[in-house]
């Protein structure tokens, strides 16, 4: 039996400020040491956009819900 570890995918999906982003940078930190890469919806974002302030956690994030966001 093999010992090599094979690498699988994880989908979080949720609504705008329902805390994908936050649980996303926790599994990130708890699974370090398996060189996780993460995709960020928000990449194919890439015209110039205002930024708000998460209600929660108090972080600035791209304001990306508008149509004239996407490219």
């Amino acid at each position: 039996m093999s010992t090599e570890r094979k690498p699988y995918v994880v989908g979080i999906g949720g609504g705008t400020c329902s805390g994908k982003s936050t649980l996303t940078g926790y599994l990130a930190e708890r699974f370090a040491d398996d060189n996780p890469v993460i995709f960020n919806m928000d990449k194919y974002f890439i015209k110039p956009f205002q930024t708000t302030i998460a209600p929660i956690t108090g972080k600035p994030y791209p304001e990306v819900n508008h149509p004239s966001a996407l490219d």
